[in-house]
């Protein structure tokens, strides 16, 4: 690779990995707006709670068909496309919301448009970015940078989820509608570097194994791996159902309107994931046992979530949000480090937690919705006896031994 084509590769992975930290960006900044957004079109919890399962669903499902088509014609037109196609079906509901706003557009053609525009079509397309992204940077010739940069994609995946929700947040303060206006332009503004940044052509050709040499194939969750599928899937599950009923439940008992809730909503999210992401990235690293951080970040999590239940003003909120964040972060940081030693390697432990993250949100809302209708508490309790079941896991099953291994992060940390 001549040197001229080294640092088009490298431009062209900055312009794929603000891509993807547009995409989630865009996609993170809808969330605090679920109960605005509710109130504001007259549409029920579990409306919004569908549409947010049936785009995780669609961002599982569609992945492999995204990677063919990428494979085959290169990383630039589909990803360029899929970014077009999620501004399209974000602007065209936008569009509905605002004329349902009126009273312009009956109610149930406001379901069918959260489900099919916000949700399936939204998911489908955002499948897309990170395959074609990981495609990109492939063309990188420096080992080192190109594992660098992968990485990265998940770092900036976590970066937007902290302050997308801010985004979305203060978007929210100004009117429940205005973040649907600038989560179609932040994927709009991708879709524009992209088609500007990465040249079009055939796809680079990723590195190969050696030649007769076929790698070991396992199963993602088996024996050996399905206590930590387990605690990841109670984490997330609850993390997905907390962020979505976190805005019903803040307006019921704060007598909050649609501005206020939205804002509020956008700050606990916001203070829970950076407390999350502190975490992950400073105190994980200090720690070398993997389980102990697993079963400390669990039980720090169970305790958090269950002090929402009670939780009657905003400070108690944010501070029960904070508690169980900081759970969140350690607790996944743990299992992530434990099933890479289970799993042999990081690349099954990072498949496994990213399928249990996609599981979680195709439960955790729906599940948390209907809860609502019993009680503005029972998502919590239900999310916190959840995360107790996975504390007992943690504790009682083997696998979970403190063992002298070093967490993922604290190998990093130690380099």
């Amino acid at each position: 690779m001549t040197a001229e084509s080294a640092v088009r590769a490298r431009t062209q992975s900055v312009v794929a990995l603000a891509a993807v930290l547009l995409a989630a960006f865009a996609q993170m900044t809808l969330q605090p707006t679920s109960a605005p957004l509710a109130l504001e079109l007259g549409l029920e919890p579990w409306h919004v709670g569908v549409s947010i399962a049936a785009s995780a669903a669609m961002m599982l499902l569609a992945v492999r068909p995204w990677m063919r088509l990428v494979a085959r014609h290169g990383p630039r037109g589909p990803l360029a496309g899929a970014l077009l196609l999620a501004t399209v079906a974000l602007a065209a509901f936008a569009a509905l919301a605002m004329l349902g706003a009126r009273g312009l557009v009956d109610p149930g053609a406001l379901v069918v448009a959260i489900v099919a525009l916000r949700g399936l079509a939204l998911g489908a397309s955002l499948a897309a970015v990170v395959p074609a992204a990981r495609l990109v940077i492939s063309a990188i010739d420096d080992d080192a940078l190109r594992v660098r940069c992968i990485a990265a994609i998940a770092t900036v995946q976590g970066a937007a989820v902290v302050m997308g929700v801010a985004l979305g947040g203060a978007a929210s303060s100004f009117g429940a509608l205005v973040p649907l206006v600038v989560a179609p332009a932040l994927l709009a503004a991708a879709a524009v570097a992209v088609l500007v940044g990465v040249a079009s052509g055939p796809p680079s050709q990723a590195v190969a194994p050696a030649a007769g040499v076929e790698p070991p194939r396992r199963r993602l969750v088996d024996a050996a791996t399905w206590p930590f599928a387990a605690v990841a899937l109670g984490v997330l599950a609850s993390v997905a159902c907390v962020q979505v009923v976190l805005g019903f439940v803040l307006r019921e008992r704060l007598g909050l309107d649609a501005a206020t809730t939205g804002f509020a909503t956008g700050s606990a999210l916001f203070v829970g994931g950076l407390a999350a992401v502190v975490t992950q990235t400073r105190v994980a690293r200090a720690v070398r046992r993997p389980a102990v951080v697993a079963r400390v970040g669990v039980v720090l999590a169970t305790a958090g979530v269950a002090a929402l239940v009670p939780a009657a003003s905003l400070m108690a909120v944010l501070g029960a949000i904070v508690v169980a964040g900081a759970g969140v972060g350690l607790a996944m940081s743990g299992v992530a480090g434990s099933a890479a030693t289970a799993a042999g390697g990081r690349a099954p432990a990072q498949l496994l937690v990213s399928v249990a993250t996609v599981v979680g949100v195709v439960v955790g809302p729906p599940a948390g919705t209907l809860l609502l209708g019993i009680s503005s508490a029972a998502p919590f309790v239900a999310c916190a006896a959840v995360l107790a079941a996975a504390s007992v896991v943690a504790f009682a099953h083997p696998a979970f031994r403190p063992a002298q291994q070093p967490t993922l992060l604290g190998e990093r940390a130690a380099a």
